[in-house]
């Protein structure tokens, strides 16, 4: 990032532009930008996983590009300071277990703006050393500061430039930030406040899964209903649970998460092996059974629990003296970031089974 300062002295002619009058021949940098925000959060989210957990991870999984950076660089981007709540996935490969008390649940880790603030502030205060420093020689050569300019990537943290603001704003000067020079002049002008050209889209369709519901017959079709050998229960099968709906708010500079509860059940002798389907819907109103002719299948995750041992599902007797069965609960999550959609399954904390869409959600 770029910090330029303008200071009384300066003049800009309208065609030929060149500088008018000596400027202070003192140039300072040191390494504080975008590059070492991203080291701060590697060192604070090895420290949250632990040294075992941590190394477990491939480097590819750390890189910038990875889900995991992509998810901090559109929260740090974004974040300015406030109170948040960002939560963050965890590799599958660093293989954690839930605890509240690091923030981990589901393969997810919880970042809160004290969490934040603790990345962001050894780089945000050596800018506004720096800041110092240039303004000083400016009033050493007997001009004054008018304008301090924000240009480059880490020029669009809104934290950052909050942080500036305060500091120029209590001694006189205003803090402005170059949209055009991060995000193209044409595109997005001068903007003081650089505002994107866009900061929510609208969810183009319906999104998701079919499930077995208890049979109402108020509701459901006699054709959908079945007798579950496990349970004894009547359910109704196909019935469409929505996560996402055509029209819902899909905000630009974080991802959207969605989630829902679900189970299934098994004998102690049968594989344990399954799948969950995501399906779509591009009609205004959305059907309610899987087998509309208006509901079409997406993808697909499968699951198998062979290896898990039987201590992690839950063991059910339907009445005293009949069979025992397992269940094994676990939630189906949908994730949407900008233009491209995950679908996954997370069993006791851990994800099992993934898949990534690139198109227009």
């Amino acid at each position: 990032m770029l910090i330029g300062i303008e200071w009384q002295g300066w003049r800009w002619p309208r065609k030929n532009v060149r500088w008018l009058h000596q400027h202070p021949n003192y140039i300072t940098g040191d390494k504080c930008g975008s590059t070492f925000v991203n080291r701060n959060f590697e060192k604070w989210f090895k420290k949250k996983l632990g040294e075992e957990a941590f190394m477990m991870i491939p480097i590819d999984g750390l890189r910038k590009g990875s889900r995991l950076f992509r998810e901090f660089e559109a929260a740090k981007e974004s974040f300015d300071g406030g109170v948040c709540k960002i939560y963050l996935s965890i590799p599958r490969q660093a293989k954690v277990d839930d605890d509240p008390v690091r923030g981990i649940e589901d393969g997810e880790l919880l970042m809160t703006d004290k969490d934040m603030k603790e990345i962001f502030d050894p780089c945000v205060n050596r800018i506004l050393e720096l800041i110092d420093d240039q303004t000083d020689e400016v009033h050493k050569i007997g001009s004054r500061v008018k304008h301090v300019l924000l240009v480059g990537g880490f020029g669009r943290s809104q934290y950052l430039y909050k942080k500036v603001q305060e500091y120029c704003t209590a001694r006189g000067f205003k803090a402005w930030r170059s949209s055009a020079a991060a995000r193209g002049a044409v595109a997005r002008g001068l903007e003081p406040d650089g505002g994107g050209l866009v900061e929510l889209r609208k969810c183009r369709y319906h999104y998701g899964i079919p499930v077995s519901q208890s049979f109402n017959p108020t509701r459901h079709l006699a054709k959908d209903s079945y007798i579950d050998e496990l349970t004894g229960k009547r359910y109704a099968k196909g019935q469409m649970r929505w996560l996402l709906r055509k029209g819902d708010a899909l905000p630009v500079t974080q991802p959207k998460r969605v989630a829902t509860e679900c189970f299934q059940t098994f004998k102690a002798t049968k594989d344990r092996r399954f799948g969950a389907q995501l399906a779509y819907c591009m009609k205004d109103d959305a059907p309610t059974r899987y087998m509309d002719e208006d509901v079409h299948p997406l993808c697909a995750v499968k699951v198998d629990l062979r290896d898990v041992p039987e201590s992690k599902y839950t063991k059910v007797r339907s009445s005293p003296g009949t069979e025992m069965y397992f269940v094994a609960e676990f939630r189906i999550k949908i994730l949407v970031d900008n233009s491209k959609l995950e679908f996954f399954l997370i069993f006791d904390g851990k994800e099992y089974g993934s898949v990534e869409l690139f198109d227009g959600v």
